[in-house]
């Protein structure tokens, strides 16, 4: 479920870019793209292959490159906000 908020001064072309970017980074316009036809079971099991390749590929990346993805409502990592 999409929501935007819209203060009283804001136009119609303001919101409505608002609700493309939020639709786009939710995933919905590729989630219709996707289902507007009929996908067979193994072209299904491909592309999520692929996608898991893809997602493997880019995690070793960031593993090599030193950037740590931490994230944000993990309980079990403790955070110093303080830097003293």
């Amino acid at each position: 479920m999409v929501k935007v908020k819209v203060n009283a001064s804001d136009e119609l072309d303001r919101a409505l870019r608002l609700f493309k970017k939020i639709c786009n980074n939710a995933g919905i316009f590729k989630e219709i793209k996707r289902l507007s036809y009929y996908e067979k079971p193994s072209e299904r099991r491909r592309r999520e292959g692929e996608m898991k390749k893809r997602n493997m590929v880019l995690a070793q990346k960031r593993i090599d490159s030193g950037v740590e993805t931490v994230r944000r409502n993990n309980p079990k990592v403790k955070r110093s906000y303080n830097s003293r």
